[in-house]
C-alpha cells in the first residue's frame, strides 16, 4: 500500500497542453493569452499548496490531503463504499475525490487496487451466505448473494459471469485479404448490408479483388494515455 509521500503532484496531460497552447500565443504577442498564462500559473501554484493546506477531522484525527488519500484507500479496501464513507462527518465529497484524480495518478491507481479488493470481499461475503443458508431463508440469501455478486463484479474481474478482456483493434494487425474476407462473411450473415456497401463505393472492390482503402485506425495504447510525471515545482515564464 502507498504511503501518503507517495501521492505526489504531478501535471497531468490536459493541463500541459493547456500551458503549451498559452505559452505559444502568448510568444506571438496575444495580450490575452498573456494574462490566462499568469493565472494559470497563479492556479498550478495554489493546486499544489492544497496538497498541504487542505485539512479535515475525522474521528479526531486531523488529515492533511495526502493522508487523507491515504485513509481513503485504507478503508475501501477494508470493505467500505465510498459512498458510505463520505457520508461520514468531516469527510469530503466525492466530487472533491474524483476531482484529485487528475493530479494524482498514484492516488488513482491505488484507489483502483482498493476496490478491487472490496470487490473480492464481496465476493467472498457472498459465498459465506451461500454456503450457510437453510431452507426458510434460501430465497432471501439467493437474493442477497446476486446483489454483493453483481457489486463485486463490478471492481473485481474475477467475479465476472464473462472474461472481460480489453478490447483492441484488431482491423490494425489485419491485411487487406482478411478484412476483405470479413467484409464477406458480414455480408453473407446479413444482406441487408450490401446496400449500404454499394453507397459506399466498396462493394466493387470486394468483388475485383482491388485493394480497400486504407484503414486509419488511431492508437489506443494505453503507455500514451499515462498522466505526464513533470517537475512542476517552478511556473511557466515567457522567454
Amino acid at each position: 500500500m502507498a504511503t501518503g509521500k507517495y501521492f505526489k503532484f504531478k501535471v497531468s496531460k490536459k493541463q500541459l497542453k493547456e500551458s503549451y497552447e498559452l505559452r505559444l500565443a502568448a510568444q506571438f504577442g496575444d495580450r490575452k493569452a498573456k494574462d490566462r498564462l499568469e493565472f494559470y500559473n497563479r492556479r498550478m501554484k495554489e493546486l499544489r499548496k492544497m496538497d498541504y493546506k487542505q485539512e479535515w477531522i475525522v474521528d479526531g484525527k486531523i488529515l492533511n490531503r495526502k493522508k487523507m488519500m491515504l485513509y481513503i484507500v485504507t478503508q475501501i479496501s477494508e470493505g467500505i463504499s465510498l459512498p458510505e464513507l463520505c457520508a461520514v462527518r468531516g469527510m469530503p465529497t466525492m466530487q472533491e475525490i474524483y476531482s484529485w484524480f487528475d493530479n494524482h495518478p498514484d492516488f488513482l491507481r491505488e484507489y483502483e487496487r482498493a476496490e478491487e479488493i472490496r470487490g473480492h470481499r464481496l465476493g467472498e461475503k457472498a459465498l459465506d451466505i451461500g454456503v450457510n443458508t437453510d431452507r426458510e431463508n434460501v430465497a432471501a440469501d439467493k437474493l442477497k448473494v446476486d446483489v454483493l455478486l453483481r457489486h463485486a463484479a463490478r471492481s473485481n474481474r474475477r467475479y465476472q459471469d464473462k472474461q472481460v478482456i480489453e478490447q483492441k483493434d484488431e482491423y490494425a494487425s489485419m491485411t487487406i485479404e482478411q478484412i476483405k474476407e470479413r467484409v464477406r462473411r458480414m455480408l453473407e450473415a446479413d444482406p441487408s448490408l450490401r446496400s449500404a456497401l454499394g453507397a459506399s463505393g466498396l462493394q466493387d472492390d470486394l468483388g475485383n479483388g482491388e485493394p480497400l482503402p486504407a484503414l486509419s485506425v488511431q492508437s489506443l495504447d494505453p503507455d500514451e494515455m499515462d498522466t505526464l510525471d513533470l517537475d512542476d515545482s517552478a511556473p511557466i515564464n515567457l522567454p
